[in-house]
C-alpha cells in the first residue's frame, strides 16, 4: 500500500494500479521516495490486420484524409480477403453494423472505456456479439471492399473509426 496526497486529500492506492482509458491501458506506479506518480503505457492499439495504412489511387486511408467535400473519419488498415481480423485493443462488441444501408459488407460497433466506434469490411464472428474481447482476439474475417465497390485499384482494407 502506498499513500498519495493530492490537494489536501489523502488517498491510499495499491501499487501499481491499472487505468483503462479506452484503447490504451496505463500502469500507475507510485514512487514513495520521490513522491512521484509514473504512468506507463501497457497496451497500445495495434493494427487489426497486422498491416499498415492504405494509400492507393482511390484514396488515402489516414484519419482526416480528403474525401472530396468531406474528411475521412477513420483509418483504413490494409488486409487480404479472407485473413483474420483481430481486436486492436480490449473492447466490448455491442452489435453487427454495416457501412451503408442494405450493404453486403459488414462490421461491428464496439465500446471501450468511455469511447465507442465502428469497424467495417469484415464478417464478424457472431459468437462474440455482446461480449468483451481482449486485444489480439480474432473477431472476424476480412471481406473484399474493392470487389464490392467495383474499384479494382482500391486496396482491400478494414475501416476503423472512433465516434467518441
Amino acid at each position: 500500500m502506498g499513500n498519495l496526497q493530492s490537494r489536501g486529500y489523502f488517498i491510499k492506492v495499491n501499487n501499481p494500479i491499472k487505468l483503462d482509458v479506452g484503447w490504451e491501458i496505463y500502469n500507475l506506479e507510485v514512487n514513495k521516495c520521490s513522491k512521484r506518480i509514473n504512468l506507463k503505457k501497457e497496451n497500445n492499439m495495434i493494427s487489426p490486420t497486422g498491416l499498415g495504412i492504405r494509400k492507393d489511387s482511390e484514396g488515402d486511408g489516414n484519419y482526416g484524409a480528403s474525401r472530396g467535400a468531406r474528411k475521412h473519419n477513420g483509418i483504413d488498415y490494409l488486409c487480404k480477403k479472407g485473413q483474420n481480423v483481430i481486436a486492436p485493443f480490449n473492447m466490448y462488441i455491442s452489435r453487427i453494423s454495416q457501412p451503408k444501408a442494405n450493404c453486403a459488407l459488414s462490421g461491428i460497433k464496439w465500446k471501450s472505456g468511455t469511447s465507442n466506434g465502428r469497424m467495417f469490411y469484415f464478417q464478424p464472428d457472431l459468437k462474440l456479439i455482446g461480449k468483451h474481447v481482449t486485444q489480439g482476439t480474432v473477431i472476424g474475417v476480412a471481406q473484399s471492399v474493392s470487389k464490392f465497390y467495383k474499384l479494382p485499384k482500391m486496396q482491400d482494407h478494414i475501416h476503423f473509426q472512433i465516434n467518441k
